[in-house]
């Protein structure tokens, strides 16, 4: 509650109260108080008619009592320190009050910290002012200090908390330091469709979903709209692209409360000193990135010459996964980085993308073409290139695909990993396809005479690895 408003006051007041209660208003802004706080009484005590009121902001009575009853309304200690202000003044002066006291108003005894003045200047004493209700005051400070740190919303860190935390850690040398950042894409589209409240509700659900996910994060906090932030000390990449994984699982087209979430995610990790507005910029950057990479695997563009591809009566469409699947597998068995291997699963898709210009009756017998059809047959990777530049989206992308056509013995190192590891891939697939079955052991024959020739031996060597140990394609028989 707050001061009356003077229409209000005055209509009630006699004048020396009204004088008095201008005069106080002056002396209450040190409290910091606001208009229309829940813990603010005004009062006034009239020794004439020996009558004791308490008011409401609106102006109603909260209370009145006889004066009589302050014996049994303020505590023992406090009426100590409240007589002598009273007892000492004399005819005609003034005296300002500022004093604790228990109070007991309606019931209960609260501390309340009065501020006014005790008047005596027109004959009968009379005094006035503001009753502050310290409990809930503290409890007001508490809730202050504690949005100082924390989101009004969903009570997680805020951006400011979880940079201390960093410099913190970061200052004892605690590292690494793995920061991820997660962002609701289609937040505005929620509000803007569905309404501010539902966008709250999306945001504190996909908090709780973090919580939950991030269980063990040193910080979880929101960072601002539908950005959240979590802050990990001693964990591997390994260990963050799980916990990334499952969250992702979660999220990402999930249904929550009704609503259906997009969600990108990005991370980076501290191995040294690095300051956090460093860190926060690598993290967001990939977050970006794999935004963008989700998208164009999910754009219109790219999924309509992927369905083209999927869609031949070659059964060549099934290719795009068996080549992503194995070329995964072979990247992680190499330990490559989360970057490269979300470059190698999009090359996978996009490596055949040229066949799309291709007759049927080639790729039926693409093993076993004449040399005018196999010139015809060639044409197919100059088909994807120009199919690639073509999209905007994919123009990283244009590098990577021709150097999945390029002889490892000619250009060696200058060959992309990512390609390396779908160029093989796609090698042992089209064995898979030929026409003549072969067993286990002329498979392997056929990609070790293409070591250090067509293919980089090294992952030549992985893939035998990965089918050894994982049978990752079957012995098959000759059909006699």
């Amino acid at each position: 509650m707050s001061y009356f408003q003077s229409s209000t006051i005055s209509e009630g007041f006699s004048d020396n109260q009204v004088e008095t209660y201008y005069e106080q208003l002056g002396m209450f802004d040190d409290l910091g108080l606001r208009p229309n706080l829940s813990d603010m009484l005004l009062w006034e005590v009239e020794w004439g008619a020996q009558n004791v009121r308490i008011f409401n902001s609106d102006g109603s009575v909260a209370a009145s009592f006889p004066l009589s009853e302050m014996v049994t309304r303020i505590s023992p200690e406090s009426m100590k320190r409240l007589r002598p202000l009273v007892d000492g003044l004399g005819a005609g002066r003034r005296q300002s009050l500022d004093i604790d006291l228990e109070v007991n108003i309606s019931g209960a005894w609260k501390r309340y910290h009065l501020k006014g003045l005790i008047d005596r200047t027109h004959g009968a004493m009379f005094a006035s002012g503001v009753a502050l209700d310290m409990d809930a005051f503290c409890r007001q400070k508490q809730r202050l200090e504690f949005l100082e740190t924390h989101d009004p919303l969903t009570g997680l860190a805020n951006f400011s908390s979880i940079e201390s935390q960093y410099n913190a850690l970061a200052r004892f040398g605690t590292y690494p330091l793995a920061l991820v950042i997660f962002r609701i894409d289609n937040l505005s589209e929620v509000c803007s469709t569905l309404g501010v409240q539902a966008g709250n509700t999306m945001i504190c659900n996909v908090a709780q979903v973090i919580q939950e996910c991030f269980f063990d994060a040193d910080v979880i906090g929101r960072t601002g709209g539908g950005e959240y932030c979590c802050l990990f000390t001693g964990k591997t990449q390994l260990e963050i692209e799980t916990y990334v994984g499952e969250a992702n699982i979660r999220l990402h087209s999930a249904y929550l409360n009704l609503i259906k979430t997009k969600i990108s995610c990005g991370y980076a990790i501290a191995e040294y000193e690095m300051d956090f507005s460093q860190l926060y910029h690598r993290a967001h950057q990939k977050l970006i990135w794999r935004r963008n990479i989700q998208q164009h695997l999910t754009g219109p563009s790219v999924i309509d010459c992927i369905n083209a591809i999927i869609s031949r009566k070659t059964g060549w469409g099934k290719r795009v996964m068996r080549l992503q699947g194995l070329a995964v597998h072979m990247a992680k068995a190499l330990m490559c980085t989360e970057d490269t291997i979300s470059d190698i699963k999009l090359l996978a898709k996009l490596a055949d993308i040229g066949l799309i210009g291709i007759d049927d009756r080639l790729l039926a017998q693409r093993l076993r073409l004449s040399p005018e059809d196999q010139r015809i047959y060639d044409t197919h990777f100059e088909v994807g290139r120009e199919i690639i530049s073509s999209i905007d989206s994919l123009a990283q992308m244009e590098n990577l695909y021709i150097d999945l056509y390029k002889r490892y013995d000619a250009w060696q190192d200058a060959i992309a990993m990512p390609s390396r590891i779908v160029a093989v891939a796609r090698g042992f697939d089209d064995l898979m396809l030929a026409g003549e079955k072969m067993t286990y052991k002329e498979l392997g024959q056929k990609m070790a005479a293409a070591r250090a020739t067509l293919y980089c031996p090294e992952i030549v060597d992985v893939l035998m690895d990965i089918a050894r140990k994982y049978h990752t394609w079957p012995a098959r028989s000759r059909k006699h």
